[in-house]
């Protein structure tokens, strides 16, 4: 579920309302992941990512800001995304399988 708040949060805000025990998230677009039904594409968790969030992963609760202002409130099950893009996998997949012998 999101919420869009009318205004959008400052970072004290937000801290206020939700407390300080957030962790600061960025993400970013992940090439080697596969579209999504819903018109969506995946993510990683990337430290330089454009995304960034406050999430409060123990309630369940994500702030998604739009420059410096908190624009959506999130309620998830779950990080957005994992913390490595899907292309690690593919090129650690790949890799074990040049290791292995056929014999």
């Amino acid at each position: 579920m999101t919420l869009f708040p009318d205004i959008p949060l400052e970072k004290a805000d937000i801290i206020r309302i939700f407390g300080n025990n957030y962790l600061e998230v960025r993400y970013e677009w992940d090439p080697c992941g596969e579209d999504r039904n819903d018109g969506t594409a995946e993510v990683y968790e990337d430290p330089n990512g454009q995304f960034k969030q406050f999430e409060y992963r123990d309630r369940g609760i994500a702030v998604h800001f739009y420059l410096t202002q908190g624009t959506e409130i999130l309620y998830v099950h779950k990080p957005l995304g994992p913390p490595h893009s899907r292309c690690e996998e593919k090129t650690n997949s790949k890799s074990s399988r040049r290791g292995t012998s056929t014999r």
